[in-house]
C-alpha cells in the first residue's frame, strides 16, 4: 500500500513515475475566444472546438492553415508549404528589421511562440548581415514581381497577414487569393 502525498493529476512523468512539470495548458477563457473565431473563419463547431487549443489557431497564418488540413479544395485555406513560407518571411522580416535598426512594433503570437524575439540575439558577423539583406532584397523584388502582375494588394495583404497578423474575418476572398500569389512568390527565395 503506497503512502504519502497524492500524485497530482496533470503532470508529466517519466517511465519510472517521476514528475517532469505540470503540462502547459492554454486558459479556459482563452480557449473559447479561440472556438468564437476559429467559427467566425467558417469552421464548423465540431472543428472549432477540437483545434482550439492547437498552436496554429492562435494566429492568422495558422488557421489558414487549418482551413487547408481540413479541406485541401478550400480557397480559403494555404498549404504547409505557403505556411513554412509566411514564417519564414516572418522571421526574415523581423531579423532584417533589427540589423537595419527600425522597430517593428506588432509581435505576432507565431513570433512569440518560436523564441521570443531578436532583441536578446547576439551582435551578428558582417556575412550574416550580408545574407540577410540580399535574402530581404530578393523577397522585396519577388512581391514586386507579383505585384505588377496582380496588383499591389498582393503585397499589402501578405505583409498584413504574415507580419501584423490581420485577423481572418478582415481579409476578403481576393485577399485570400492575394496572400497566397504572395506567399508563392515568396516561396521562390525564402
Amino acid at each position: 500500500m503506497r503512502t504519502g502525498r497524492k500524485r497530482k493529476p496533470n503532470v508529466r512523468r517519466d517511465a519510472r513515475g517521476k514528475s517532469r512539470g505540470e503540462i502547459e495548458a492554454i486558459d479556459p477563457d482563452s480557449i473559447a475566444v479561440r472556438v468564437r473565431e476559429l467559427r467566425k473563419a467558417g469552421f464548423t463547431a465540431g472543428f472549432a472546438g477540437r483545434h482550439a487549443s492547437d498552436a496554429l489557431a492562435g494566429f492568422t497564418l495558422g488557421v489558414l492553415h487549418l482551413r487547408w488540413q481540413a479541406n485541401k479544395d478550400d480557397p480559403g485555406g494555404i498549404s504547409r508549404e505557403q505556411f513554412d513560407t509566411g514564417q519564414a518571411w516572418n522571421r526574415l522580416v523581423r531579423r532584417h528589421a533589427a540589423i537595419m535598426g527600425y522597430r517593428l512594433t506588432i509581435h505576432t503570437p507565431s513570433f512569440i511562440m518560436v523564441g521570443g524575439g531578436i532583441d536578446c540575439a547576439p551582435e551578428p558577423e558582417e556575412r550574416e548581415i550580408v545574407g540577410i539583406r540580399r535574402k530581404w532584397s530578393d523577397c522585396y523584388n519577388a512581391l514586386m514581381s507579383a505585384c505588377r502582375d496582380h496588383g499591389l494588394r498582393v503585397s499589402i495583404v501578405t505583409y498584413g497577414a504574415c507580419i501584423e497578423n490581420w485577423p481572418v474575418g478582415a481579409l476578403s476572398h481576393k485577399d485570400l487569393g492575394d496572400l497566397r500569389i504572395g506567399l508563392n512568390a515568396l516561396g521562390q527565395v525564402v
